[in-house]
């Protein structure tokens, strides 16, 4: 902002992490953050989740050392998403928020662009009734049928343990779309490419087909 006053600017979080407990999905869910103060000391840092597209819930992140937080004072809160919140096979999405004494806050994602950049952090709970000796691509759409549309929609996506927030989904040929096999392409955020493979540079779109005998697994 030349020759303007500096905007403030909350708390900066950073590092933000997820891990169950055991390993185990079925068990609670531990998020980690890094959060710095910037313009004051920090007073709140809240872990907001959720589960599919259901409605979001909150709960306190703390760095006093208790509710599995590692080491008081450290800067790094912890937050716990309850076990069994979501079930095999679904979705469960977070992302965390920081106040501080002069009521500035921060989040991480930042969410800058609903249309260019992820809005949470995630990932899919596995489902072992899912058998495959081919790569699995999940994908999550709150109304499936805005995808079968030139316009397109907003979309998540889980593939090889990777999870993609907020990507872009449309159908695509002209007379194919009424084939029970139909063509899509996905375009993911600019700073969260597709990994295919490790061997295979991330792309910033994918396409892929989708029919009764393509494994793949979309989800209301």
């Amino acid at each position: 902002t030349p020759g303007e006053l500096n905007q403030p600017i909350g708390p900066e979080i950073l590092d933000v992490k997820h891990s169950w407990q055991n390993d185990d999905p079925a068990e609670a869910w531990t998020v980690t953050a890094k959060v710095q103060q910037v313009m004051a000391p920090i007073d709140t840092v809240e872990l907001h989740y959720r589960v599919m597209f259901e409605d979001e819930l909150t709960v306190a992140m703390v760095d006093d050392g208790t509710g599995g937080d590692a080491v008081s004072g450290d800067g790094v809160y912890t937050g716990a998403i309850p076990a069994g919140v979501a079930q095999p096979g679904e979705m469960l999405r977070y992302y965390v928020t920081a106040s501080d004494s002069l009521e500035l806050n921060g989040r991480n994602p930042i969410f800058a662009n609903e249309d260019k950049s992820p809005e949470y952090y995630g990932t899919m709970i596995p489902d072992p009734s899912v058998e495959s000796t081919l790569p699995v691509l999940y994908r999550f759409t709150e109304e499936a049928r805005r995808a079968d549309s030139s316009r397109g929609t907003r979309t998540s996506v889980y593939y090889d343990g990777e999870f993609y927030d907020n990507a872009f989904i449309r159908i695509r040929g002209g007379t194919a779309r009424n084939w029970p096999k139909k063509a899509y392409k996905i375009e993911f955020n600019d700073d969260h490419h597709f990994r295919f493979r490790d061997d295979v540079e991330r792309r910033a779109s994918r396409s892929h087909s989708q029919g009764p005998n393509q494994h793949l697994h979309p989800r209301r």
